[in-house]
């Protein structure tokens, strides 16, 4: 949550830059490239198809910078649940909207699914939770897999043009499983800056 406010706070003054600007971006059908940080954090690849939608494909890394653990959270307590690293793609619906004609200044909405890839999951009984009988033993060797999540997430966000061919963009919101056992929802954040070719 602090690195949150540390890149809200950082951010909002670049957004502000040019907020009323006396040109207007007209709208062009284009492809956009971009990178984000945040959770998840990677590459973007974006694509116009209307005045204020557009479609975005991107493939990011889980966790770089917010490590907390909240698979774990939701496994039994008899387990000890690990895991290497989460790797995720997205196809997102983008809504933008500029406020005002003149301004660089924008709102947007955001809706996609996600899958996540889980690699080395590790499953293992924590045998100090269970009370066995003396003379019983438990052969305690850890399950590996990879696991393949399915879920949907969703964002608000703002972002400034900073020139007609470069913008930034600040979305906050969440990611909600659909697929597996779990079923649970995380907030997300991303800081994007993208170019249009």
């Amino acid at each position: 949550m602090k690195i949150l406010k540390i890149v809200t706070f950082l951010l909002f003054p670049i957004l502000a830059l040019n907020a009323q600007s006396e040109d207007s971006f007209k709208f062009e059908k284009g492809f956009k490239v971009g990178l984000f940080l945040g959770e998840s954090s990677g590459l973007s690849f974006e694509r116009t198809v209307s005045e204020h939608n557009s479609i975005e494909l991107s493939f990011g890394i889980n966790e770089l910078f917010i490590d907390d653990n909240q698979l774990e959270k939701y496994s039994s307590s008899f387990l000890y649940y690990y895991y290497g690293q989460i790797y995720s793609s997205s196809l997102n619906w983008i809504h933008k909207k500029n406020f005002g004609s003149n301004s660089t200044l924008f709102f947007r909405s955001i809706i996609g699914l996600q899958t996540k890839l889980i690699t080395d999951v590790r499953y293992q009984i924590n045998v100090d939770a269970i009370c066995l009988p003396d003379g019983v033993w438990i052969i305690n060797d850890p399950v590996t897999k990879t696991d393949l999540d399915f879920g949907v997430n969703y964002f608000l966000g703002l972002g400034n043009n900073l020139s007609d061919k470069v913008s930034v963009t600040l979305d906050m919101g969440a990611y909600t499983e659909i697929s597996n056992h779990f079923l649970w929802t995380k907030p997300q954040f991303k800081l994007g800056l993208s170019y249009r070719l």
